[in-house]
């Protein structure tokens, strides 16, 4: 007679050891906090340990490709890092926003523009060079505006009686003064020649025209006067041989040049020049 005997199996229940967990370690016991960094809760093959910044998208992951999204794909920390939307040096301003620049903090929407450099600091578009908004470009940026901190002032403006000149055109007050050439010298002023605007007190002196050309009262004037003794060193230098007149110094003043045929020391025929100055 046979007898059927069941023995009842022995059932393990719970994870098994290295089973869908991350990190190269046994996972702790089920149901605890710890378990939940060693799982990959979203199947895309990283767990928390591993780096998985949203363990519940498969679509985010340390190997995922960033997007344009408002979202860190690639658990990088950073978001949208590499496209538009994202602010590359750091000045609070991405391409998509109006960032010019996006290599350089110092160039965005809002930053202070810097007139006549160049370059566009704000990123409205172009650099600043009408700086009083007057409608004219400073003359430090190729423009006409003489005087670009006072928007009175410029090529369009009418002239006043006010020693400025306000229109631009290097008069100043011309039409309001007698000083007939606008060289800025009225015949009240010492001007002989109200009708030259190259001769007025101080101009200077042009040998050879026939003309008091700085109104000191002498014609062809070099600055010396007929008390004036030109000598040379010694007898016989022949100082004097020959004569020429010229703003040598570059001061504006006619100066004289005298050549002589021998030197200082004697030597015959070697020559030296005195400049007298204007």
């Amino acid at each position: 007679m046979y007898r059927l005997l069941i023995v009842p199996s022995l059932l393990a229940v719970g994870p098994l050891a290295g089973c869908n967990y991350k990190g190269g370690e046994d996972p702790p016991a089920a149901d605890t906090a710890a378990d939940t960094a060693y799982r990959d809760g979203d199947g895309d093959g990283y767990s928390e340990l591993d780096g998985d910044c949203d363990d519940a998208n498969p679509d985010i992951n340390p190997g995922a490709e960033e997007l344009p999204n408002g979202i860190d794909d690639n658990c990088s920390g950073q978001i949208d890092e590499g496209s538009d939307r994202y602010d590359d040096d750091g000045d609070g301003y991405s391409e998509d926003q109006g960032d010019c620049d996006d290599a350089d903090a110092s160039r965005g929407p809002g930053t202070e523009e810097v007139p006549y450099d160049g370059v566009d600091q704000d990123c409205d578009g172009a650099d600043l060079t009408d700086v009083d908004g007057d409608g004219y470009d400073s003359e430090l940026a190729g423009g006409s505006d003489c005087d670009d901190a006072d928007p009175a002032v410029n090529p369009g403006a009418e002239e006043r009686p006010n020693g400025i000149d306000d229109n631009c055109d290097t008069l100043v007050d011309e039409g309001f003064t007698d000083d007939a050439d606008g060289d800025g010298y009225t015949a009240d002023d010492g001007d002989c020649d109200d009708a030259d605007a190259a001769t007025y007190p101080g101009a200077s002196e042009r040998i050879g025209d026939g003309v008091d050309n700085d109104c000191n009262g002498l014609t062809d004037d070099i600055g010396l006067d007929d008390t004036t003794e030109i000598t040379g060193d010694y007898s016989g230098t022949y100082f004097g041989l020959s004569i020429s007149a010229g703003d040598f110094d570059g001061d504006g003043v006619q100066d004289l040049a005298v050549g002589a045929q021998d030197d200082s020391e004697g030597a015959y025929r070697a020559g030296q020049t005195w400049v007298i100055p204007g």
